[in-house]
């Protein structure tokens, strides 16, 4: 299909087994800079992905009159709707275009076909943030002039099934809020936000409704669009087979170029099923003394310490956030359900990158003036099969893999590298099913107080799965587990009267929602779960089982 773009100057997919994609409306990754695209062509929409975006262009007054527009404008300071396209942060996610939605507008699956929308980024447009930042001609200054009217600006999201929407299933997301009780928790959303789209379960479509606090005599005054981009979604098969999901880090909600490192002293952060330290030291002003930071950092230029923070690869391997780690770090499961680690992504943080690549202060150059030294930096990581760790003494020292993140050992130095992508590690294949992972650092540079090199690395989209299905060591197990699909409860029947069994519910994300102890016979309320699907593990010690249970 042939696309127009218009200028503006100022100063399918097939699944196997498992699938996880974005639309990150890449098809129109030829739109030129500072362009965009809004049905003018009369195509009616685009298709990204599995993903179909309508869009309604009106040629009697020729202006888009619905749906969806795709945009790389960059301008996030002109206010008015000459500026209809533009997102109020000029910090893309990546490379690709976003997306600028009207009110009542929606995305469906090609065939709708049910899949599970896992989440998406979301932001203001720069019209409607300065509308209700500064007022204009239709619209009132959020707040008001003493700052304490109880303003909002909400995007809520329908799951659609079969084509229609679902008006009892819904996500929330505030894009202003001036509510509080405290007018300097009022906000207007500036940046990219990630949302949780999973507690819609499984559907074929989204559909998107904007309201506000100012309303006139022909309806909303807050002008009605919105900004989004990387819809992240993914298949689940219906039979029982292993289920691999992710740990991401996108949780704590970071916005673009930040970073934390646990200066709030709460000592750990957790992600998915998993739970990872974080040391702060509060002396000498205080700083990251230990553990896993959290980054959206995106500076793969700046390289010294003053750069602790950012990747090589410049960003994350997907979404936007990652973490730093620091040598001798642990992450493990915040309780036992039957999760293993199965893939994790690594790479050199910035600041290590340059260190071995020109030397500095404190650390040489790899390879030397010649370039013959032979230099490494290696990642020893350590597979944890319980998460019962007391010490680190507990870590078994024989059950270990090896990945070089530098490595000047080659007779030809031409195939002498620093690793500056994003690299797979396949865990199950080396240390076999493990619940958790210790890190340790080790360089060919060392002086009198130990390692010279740069002691952190990039640490991003932890898989893991769940085994799903009858396994050979599950033959005795004879459960049933019904009704299922179930609205309201389940029953457990395990046919062992002197046996017990534990039994856990977790959801797609590996968190325990529900968890006790069976024998024989037992009814499970399901009313605190939202619809969805979820998986039961079953397990007595030796044996486990693990079935998907869907709540309707």
């Amino acid at each position: 299909m042939k696309r127009i773009f218009t200028t503006v100057f100022f100063s399918v997919l097939s699944v196997f087994v498992y699938s996880q994609t974005f639309s990150s409306f890449k098809v129109f990754n030829d739109m030129p800079l500072d362009t965009f695209w809004n049905g003018s062509d009369l195509s009616g929409g685009f298709t990204d992905g599995n993903l179909v975006f309508s869009t309604v262009y009106d040629t009697v007054w020729n202006y888009w009159s619905s749906g969806w527009a795709v945009s790389k404008m960059r301008d996030d300071s002109t206010a008015g709707s000459s500026n209809l396209y533009s997102v109020k942060t000029n910090a893309r996610i990546d490379e690709s275009p976003y997306a600028i939605g009207q009110n009542y507008t929606s995305v469906a699956t090609e065939g709708n076909e049910s899949v599970l929308f896992e989440g998406m980024y979301v932001s203001n447009t720069t019209y409607a943030y300065f509308s209700m930042k500064d007022g204009d001609a239709f619209a009132k200054k959020f707040g008001g002039d003493t700052g304490s009217d109880p303003d909002f600006f909400k995007l809520r999201i329908y799951a659609m099934v079969d084509g229609a929407m679902d008006s009892t299933n819904f996500v929330d997301f505030y894009l202003a809020d001036f509510r509080f009780d405290n007018d300097s928790l009022d906000y207007i959303v500036d940046d990219w936000r990630y949302l949780d789209l999973s507690p819609l379960g499984y559907v074929d479509g989204l559909s998107f409704e904007l309201s506000s606090s100012d309303i006139g005599t022909w309806g909303m005054n807050t002008p009605a669009f919105f900004a989004v981009d990387k819809i992240k979604y993914s298949y689940f098969p219906l039979n029982d087979i292993t289920i691999p999901m992710g740990s991401s880090f996108e949780e704590m909600n970071l916005p673009v170029d930040t970073f934390w490192n646990g200066n709030d002293l709460s000592g750990k952060f957790e992600d998915g099923p998993f739970s990872f330290e974080c040391k702060y030291d509060t002396s000498y002003g205080g700083y990251w003394s230990g553990g896993f930071a959290l980054s959206t950092m995106r500076d793969d230029i700046t390289g010294n310490y003053t750069n602790l923070y950012s990747a090589i690869p410049g960003g994350a391997y997907d979404n936007i956030t990652y973490a730093i780690v620091q040598n001798n770090s642990v992450f493990d499961l915040n309780e036992n359900s039957g999760v293993y680690i199965k893939n994790i992504k690594i790479t050199n943080s910035t600041y290590a990158y340059y260190s071995m690549k020109y030397g500095d202060a404190f650390a040489k150059k790899f390879g030397g003036d010649t370039g013959n030294d032979p230099d490494f930096f290696k990642l020893r990581i350590y597979g944890i099969p319980s998460i019962i760790l007391t010490s680190r003494e507990d870590i078994d020292s024989s059950n270990y893999m090896d990945i070089y993140l530098a490595d000047f050992r080659f007779d030809t130095n031409e195939e002498d590298y620093i690793v500056d992508d994003w690299i797979n590690v396949d865990i199950v294949d080396s240390l076999g099913y493990v619940k958790g992972l210790a890190f340790e650092l080790i360089s060919s540079d060392n002086g009198a107080y130990g390692m010279n090199t740069p002691a952190f690395f990039a640490l991003d989209a932890i898989e893991y799965d769940l085994i799903s299905g009858t396994s050979e060591q599950d033959n005795n197990m004879t459960i049933e587990i019904y009704p299922n699909p179930a609205s309201s409860y389940i029953n457990i029947n395990t046919y062992y009267d002197d046996s017990e069994f534990n039994y856990q519910i977790i959801d797609i994300s590996g968190k325990v929602m529900i968890k006790g102890i069976v024998r024989n016979e037992k009814m499970i309320n399901l009313g605190g779960l939202k619809p969805g699907s979820y998986f039961i593990s079953i397990y007595d010690g030796k044996h486990q089982m693990v079935k998907k249970v869907i709540k309707i």
